[in-house]
């Protein structure tokens, strides 16, 4: 069961915290933590940050201050030395996600860190950061518990965003008028909440990106995910039932009951309400209606968290709605929610290895043409 409930469950978009996300408590693959009041179950504590690889382009290590006075931690990726170049704002996916793209040590995929190095290769810099929920590179500098529905907070990380375009606009190597945002998973509805203001990006790239209510996406991930592991009928009715009691409770009340199975406990932390009340209602479609700039939509054919046939086509309907703004999606042939090739969605979590280089040129094409 555990194994394939990894692969169909991780990286969805479905957590902005992910406290354990599922692979701490789904697939007993917990991080332990010394830290007083941090459990494993809660902050997804993992090895100290590693070293970031070196990069053939120019970079150099950045803070911003977030939300909250929080200082954030980032990587601006440069094509040379000297001039005005045109820039991206990678946002990762759900989760104590990196900048790289990466839950460390126990899922690596580089995709955030591919694509920017991408960019660089074809004149287009990069901001990619650390998001608040990366314990390992945070954790000090967290406030009390009692703290955590204000500081991991839908809009709190929505701000982080916001302080992050900003924060990229300013630079001295940046053409602040030729800026995009690019979302993976998650990192899609900030980059739409970044699309509908007054100052958008000047396009956005959304890969990977719901196009369902967000309850309604996490609860098909679940049932899959059990589907895939094997998971007696009896139990997976309980789990569900205790997911739609969830759901009705965060709605009704703002608070998650304490009666649940432990399958789902780390989905939904008490100290997480705040962001759970958001996220469970959360329409990407509708949302679009908004975006004021154009949107490519780079999605995995044989993506297992978020539908090819599903989301895509809602998520473009609805951009397409908007009158004299474009809006594209491309579908990746053969590739994961990770843009990895991938050949057996039951037995490959499609993380490691190289993007679909289809999906590279599609994203630097749209952003040359965009920018």
């Amino acid at each position: 069961m555990t194994m394939r409930l990894r692969a169909g469950l991780y990286g969805a978009g479905v957590l902005g915290i992910a406290p354990a996300t599922i692979l701490a408590a789904l697939m007993a693959c917990s991080h332990s933590s010394a830290e007083s009041g941090l459990a494993a179950t809660s902050v997804a504590v993992g090895a100290a940050p590693g070293k970031q690889t070196a990069s053939k382009y120019p970079s150099r290590e950045i803070t911003f201050t977030g939300v909250g006075n929080f200082t954030l931690k980032g990587t601006l990726l440069l094509p040379s030395t000297g001039g005005k170049f045109p820039a991206a704002l990678l946002l990762p996916g759900s989760g104590p996600t990196d900048r790289d793209g990466n839950q460390q040590p126990a899922v690596i995929t580089d995709v955030l860190k591919q694509i920017a190095e991408k960019l660089a290769e074809n004149g287009i810099a990069s901001l990619r950061f650390d998001k608040r929920a990366v314990a390992r590179v945070y954790l000090s500098e967290y406030p009390k518990p009692d703290k955590y529905n204000e500081f991991f907070s839908w809009d709190a990380q929505a701000g982080d965003a916001k302080a992050a375009l900003e924060f990229l606009r300013k630079q001295p190597e940046i053409d602040a008028a030729r800026v995009a945002a690019i979302g993976h998973s998650e990192g899609c509805m900030f980059s739409e909440e970044l699309g509908a203001l007054p100052d958008a990006p000047k396009t956005l790239v959304l890969i990977g990106a719901p196009g369902r209510v967000l309850k309604d996406i996490l609860r098909n991930q679940i049932v899959d995910g059990l589907r895939r592991g094997a998971v007696a009928d009896d139990q997976q009715k309980k789990i569900m039932s205790d997911y739609d009691r969830v759901i009705v409770a965060i709605e009704k009340t703002g608070k998650v009951p304490t009666d649940i199975t432990e399958v789902l406990k780390p989905l939904f932390p008490a100290y997480a309400t705040d962001y759970l009340k958001t996220f469970t209602t959360y329409n990407p479609a509708k949302k679009a209606e908004s975006v004021k700039c154009p949107v490519l939509i780079v999605q995995g054919e044989k993506d297992i968290q978020i539908s090819a046939t599903a989301d895509t086509p809602v998520l473009l309907k609805a951009l397409q709605a908007r009158k004299g703004i474009a809006a594209e999606a491309f579908i990746v042939p053969g590739a994961s929610h990770c843009l990895k090739a991938v050949t057996n969605v039951d037995t490959e979590p499609g993380f490691s290895g190289p993007i679909v280089p289809s999906a590279l040129t599609k994203i630097v094409d749209w952003l040359k043409k965009q920018l």
